[in-house]
């Protein structure tokens, strides 16, 4: 199934998105062509010497591209950097549909509704607008782990409380996929333990299963400590960064759109966000919550109530203005669509299961083969049609060649420092002198990069106390001339500036990790051993007791 959907991408050229294809395509370069010159030891680099501008541009220290990794070793086997995105968003799909069919089968959901409520959940207005309009594939990745971490909030608040860790797990996968999909599970992830209140549980046992919640969310931030800790430093170095501030209430759908629109649509040049509706099978899945509803428990019609929520803001009808401020690093409002497509997901199976027990629908033993075969259908057909709407709607097609080229070229820097706007074109250009214009003396030579490194090679004809590099700087930067460290000074555009003596200067600007970054990186360390000993050690204790009893 998941090779079907991505199939017509095969053919008939590259469906170009510039934007956030682009971007990972580029987030992800460096650590290729590290692991493909055989420096399996620099896979992660701190900063970017051979995209963003070559200048040491430190994306990876603001955008977690760890669960994109793999996409490195397809690159490796198939050379091409189309086929092996294709490849890997094979993989992803799969991993989608597999991920959500466990959950439901986890949940005492029988067969044919989970493999129902997997294909809801592939097949979402969500993923189709994600994966084949935006080709944002963090964003898309998240359906994957949303299941792990549902799957932990309910053994927390209804089940075995005990295997809390699965939640810490999940939400650690989803923060080094997408922060932003981070923020909105966590937003789902508090309504779900509201629920907890309702429950038919002591007074005692809340509170124990509260704390447990708490424990989990503390374990999250410490498994994820070092990124998310070193991101908050830089993020309050840099103060405001260069990411377009949208107007939230703009990229909010309207109600009709979200029932009623997705692609394919001939309104693709305007706002794409009122392409972002719920899709054919998210109707279907409502049809059927809505005949299964006197059958559904108090926990499933709680996540309709959640369901209502979160479809209110995606919409227009949810007063976005109010939390511009606040919630302006969202961007659109329409992402909380993961959420949406997540429950019309798990209440489809549910439904599905309630409608094929109870003969609601029919009374056939086969209805429910029936059901998948045409849910398949209607599935492969939107996509492949989307698919082919998309290369001939205006859109950019390229030919694998000239994706090659200009798919690491990405030159937008979000992670720029506001301050640092008005020299972002020089720092593309890595000339010194004319960084320096006031100096006549200056003469450049060969510019070169490496793992975490710049260097150049620069003459003067007298000592200068002060001259400013292409540089920005960032806590971790040190400098090197003729392999002498020398001191930085920031000026206030946060241009890296040191001193050079008369004549040839060999300079290197280099990045270390710094004290906070190493000092995260081992309580990390630290958590996931003790994490991964005591879930084994917990497995291997009731094994134990379970042989006892057995014996007896």
């Amino acid at each position: 199934m998941s090779i079907l959907i991505v199939l017509p991408y095969f053919h008939g050229g590259v469906v170009y998105n510039q934007f956030d294809l682009q971007f990972h395509i580029s987030s992800i370069q460096e650590n290729y062509l590290n692991v493909k010159n055989g420096n399996w030891t620099h896979i992660l680099p701190d900063i970017n010497t051979k995209t963003f501008g070559n200048f040491g541009y430190p994306n990876s220290l603001f955008y977690p591209i760890f669960t994109f990794l793999p996409e490195i070793f397809i690159h490796l086997i198939f050379k091409s950097a189309w086929i092996s995105y294709l490849i890997f968003a094979i993989i992803a799909n799969f991993l989608i549909l597999l991920s959500m069919f466990i959950l439901c089968r986890k949940l005492s959901i029988s067969m044919i509704p989970s493999i129902i409520g997997s294909l809801i959940y592939e097949f979402s207005g969500f993923n189709q607008i994600w994966q084949f309009n935006n080709e944002d594939i963090s964003q898309v990745m998240v359906l994957i782990f949303l299941p792990i971490a549902f799957y932990g909030v309910y053994q927390i608040i209804l089940g075995n409380y005990k295997k809390w860790y699965i939640l810490s797990i999940g939400m650690f996968l989803i923060c080094m996929t997408h922060l932003v999909s981070l923020v909105m599970v966590s937003m789902f992830v508090l309504f779900l333990a509201l629920y907890v209140l309702f429950t038919n549980f002591n007074l005692r046992e809340k509170v124990v299963r509260i704390i447990t919640l708490i424990i989990s969310a503390v374990v999250t931030l410490l498994l994820s400590a070092f990124f998310l800790v070193p991101l908050l430093f830089n993020m309050h170095y840099v103060g405001n960064i260069s990411v377009f501030v949208i107007q939230l209430d703009k990229f909010a759908i309207n109600l009709q759109n979200f029932f009623f629109n997705y692609l394919p649509n001939n309104n693709l040049e305007t706002n794409w966000t009122q392409l972002s509706g719920i899709g054919i099978l998210g109707l279907v899945a409502i049809a059927l919550i809505c005949v299964a509803w006197k059958h559904l428990s108090r926990e499933y019609r709680y996540l309709v109530l959640g369901l209502i929520i979160f479809s209110l803001l995606t919409t227009n009808l949810f007063p976005w203005n109010l939390f511009q401020n606040v919630m302006q690093f969202l961007q659109f409002p329409i992402r909380f669509m993961l959420i949406v497509s997540f429950l019309l997901a798990i209440l489809g199976a549910k439904s599905t299961q309630i409608v094929l027990e109870n003969n609601l629908l029919s009374s056939s033993k086969n209805f429910g083969i029936f059901f998948v075969i045409l849910i398949s259908s209607i599935g492969i057909i939107f996509t492949t049609s989307t698919t082919e709407y998309l290369k001939h709607s205006g859109r950019q097609v390229l030919s694998t060649e000239e994706f090659e080229k200009v798919s690491p070229e990405w030159d937008t820097l979000d992670y720029l420092p506001q301050v640092s706007q008005p020299i972002r074109d020089d720092l593309f250009k890595h000339s010194i002198p004319k960084m320096n214009t006031k100096q006549k003396g200056l003469k450049q030579g060969e510019y070169l990069t490496s793992y975490d490194q710049v260097s150049y090679q620069l003459r003067s004809n007298k000592d200068l106390s002060s001259i400013r590099l292409p540089n920005i700087y960032y806590p971790g930067f040190h400098a090197y001339v003729n392999n002498k460290e020398v001191p930085i000074k920031v000026d206030k555009n946060k241009a890296i500036n040191i001193p050079v003596r008369k004549g040839i200067n060999n300079i290197d600007i280099v990045y270390k990790k710094t004290i906070t970054q190493i000092v995260t990186l081992w309580i990390s360390i630290i958590i996931w051993i003790v994490l991964i000993g005591w879930i084994v050690y917990k497995k291997l204790f009731n094994r134990k007791i379970k042989h006892k009893k057995l014996y007896k």
